[in-house]
């Protein structure tokens, strides 16, 4: 878009018409929808892997409300959990006035699949009128609640891994899910992947339709496995005896797998897990 029109249009619109504007006319490569732009005061969750195999999941939840009044503020922190095929499982709910919490999730009951969950909070003051109060400012905004998990291999682990959730715009009651499809794209880890350690890639769908994912190994393209998820739904595969680097095609508004290494070795000392 010429540069002088680009300018015109800042000048004569309104902010929230210029944002519209720009979602529509980066369409192909906008990970989140258009009618993200016409969802306010609602709580917006990243989307979180839960691994069944490790012996303890720990959250890191943050109380945006708190960090921003600078005083203790009691919330409900909330967990939903979905199934591998995007079915809703269970919920939890635990009650903090800290500004961080450290929550040790039980999960899903009997899981012995990779599946995942949302984070949102539940109070007595949103933090929408918190702000109109403290701020005296009436925008319109969404609330969103972050974190991230720390997974530990062993009962008596001392330190374990942690990794924030993959991307989600999904709202508290998974109703409203923002991101959407892009066109078909390429992305490359800037990772090496060693033969003696065994990965497994953990794939979850933010959308509402049903995603396809082609991983292609660098160092052997004959080989090009292919994963399709649900909506809210989660797939892994587990990559073993392979050396080099990988790379996924797929309409993911972004494609950035969590990678959880030697899982299947929990008492090597090797365990890690980070975000491709």
């Amino acid at each position: 878009m010429d540069s002088k029109i680009k300018s015109f249009i800042k000048k004569t619109l309104s902010k929230s018409s210029v944002e519209i504007l720009s979602s529509i006319y980066n369409r192909e490569s906008n990970p989140l929808s258009l009618k993200s732009n016409f969802i306010f005061n609602v709580n917006i969750s990243d989307f979180f892997v839960w691994n069944p195999y490790v012996a303890r999941t720990d959250f890191i939840a943050e109380n945006i409300r708190a960090l921003f009044t600078g005083k203790k503020e009691e919330v409900i922190h909330c967990f939903k959990f979905f199934s591998d095929k995007g079915d809703f499982l269970s919920e939890e709910k635990y009650k903090s006035d800290d500004f961080f919490s450290k929550i040790t999730l039980s999960g899903p009951q009997k899981s012995s699949i990779y599946s995942s969950f949302i984070h949102y909070v539940e109070a007595k003051r949103s933090f929408y009128d918190l702000v109109k109060i403290h701020l005296k400012k009436n925008n319109l905004f969404g609330e969103k609640n972050r974190g991230y998990c720390i997974y530990y291999p062993k009962k008596n682990s001392l330190v374990g891994s942690s990794v924030h959730g993959n991307f989600g715009g999904i709202s508290r009651k998974g109703m409203n899910l923002l991101a959407r499809k892009r066109s078909f794209h390429l992305y490359t880890p800037a990772y090496r992947f060693e033969s003696q350690n065994s990965y497994d890639l953990v794939f979850n769908n933010p959308t509402p339709s049903m995603i396809t994912i082609q991983i292609m190994l660098n160092n052997n393209l004959d080989t090009s496995p292919i994963i399709q998820i649900n909506s809210l739904g989660t797939k892994s595969f587990r990559l073993n005896n392979f050396s080099g680097s990988i790379t996924f095609r797929s309409k993911l508004p972004i494609c950035r797998p969590i990678l959880f290494k030697n899982v299947d070795k929990l008492d090597s000392g090797n365990f890690d897990v980070l975000h491709s």
